[in-house]
């Protein structure tokens, strides 16, 4: 579908990383003692899960630099994913009980950063949050509501994709359309994070029976290219910050004087290779319709 998707980066790694996960001994370093609700919202989350996540385990399993992989995934331990102290700095005097503080790193630090050896942003949502109208919003408060450790609002939260976009489709004309893609109160372009991620917009013009009898569709995300062995990105189509995208599609004369559907979709890329494309999800998050216009 599109060469321009160059994802070698997810290519290559030693069997090891394709065995079978030893049985999981979860964990957190005496912090459930004091803090046995944040600990059980841990345990469900995908932090915890960060390591053994399916899809993580899959791509791991060709990646040639395991390590940069892993040095996100599972910081300390592959049992913790992202563990307590992945995310705190506990000073010493907070092994008694209710002395000190728990200081908290930054997000960025697995949120946003380069390829390796290069100067490319691979992950860039730290940067786009700060250029965004909620720049001064924590991230903690949308991704950690009431202070939760469960982090719901992510990558996999299909309900909260959905509520974050508004797709409306327009008529420019007897055979085209316009579909306009407007992030809700976002403080990162859609989708963020992982550059595998990407929005799917399917337009078709439908005839009396239900059929299909003209189709488009175009890929909303960043593309890269290899210059002198370095990556580069070629384009970024996501849609930006609190921001708007439009799409313009002409579907040609089989589309005049019929209602045209559009179907956005979200989607998890595993790898692409020329026209080939295998995805770890493909799900729909957002519909639109526009009636017939003048035949």
């Amino acid at each position: 579908m599109r060469s321009a998707w160059v994802l070698a980066f997810v290519l290559g790694c030693s069997s090891e990383a394709a065995s079978p996960a030893a049985p999981r001994v979860t964990r957190a370093p005496g912090c459930d003692a004091c803090h046995a609700k944040q600990t059980a919202e841990w345990r469900a989350s995908l932090h915890h899960a960060a390591f053994e996540d399916e899809d993580f385990r899959a791509s791991l399993a060709v990646e040639q630099d395991r390590a940069f992989c892993v040095s996100c995934h599972a910081p300390t331990d592959p049992a913790d994913g992202v563990g307590c102290l992945d995310c705190h700095r506990v000073p010493a005097s907070h092994a008694a009980r209710g002395s000190g503080h728990v200081a908290t790193v930054a997000c960025a630090g697995c949120h946003d950063f380069t390829f390796p050896r290069s100067r490319e942003k691979m992950q860039k949502t730290a940067e786009e949050h700060a250029a965004s109208p909620f720049s001064d919003v924590p991230c903690a408060s949308c991704h950690m509501p009431d202070k939760s450790h469960a982090i719901a609002l992510g990558s996999r939260d299909l309900d909260a994709i959905a509520r974050a976009l508004d797709v409306r489709a327009t008529r420019t004309s007897p055979t085209s359309v316009v579909v306009t893609l407007r992030a809700l109160g976002v403080g990162h372009d859609l989708p963020t994070g992982d550059l595998f991620r990407r929005l799917r917009v399917w337009v078709w013009a439908e005839g009396a029976r239900g059929e299909v009898l003209a189709d488009e569709e175009r890929m909303l995300g960043r593309t890269f290219v290899d210059e002198h062995g370095a990556r580069k990105q070629a384009d970024d189509l996501r849609v930006p910050a609190s921001g708007l995208r439009a799409v313009e599609i002409d579907l040609g004369d089989k589309a005049r004087g019929r209602r045209v559907e559009v179907r956005v979709y979200y989607e998890r890329v595993a790898e692409a290779r020329g026209p080939f494309e295998s995805v770890f999800a493909s799900d729909v998050v957002a519909r639109a319709s526009v009636e017939g216009g003048e035949p």
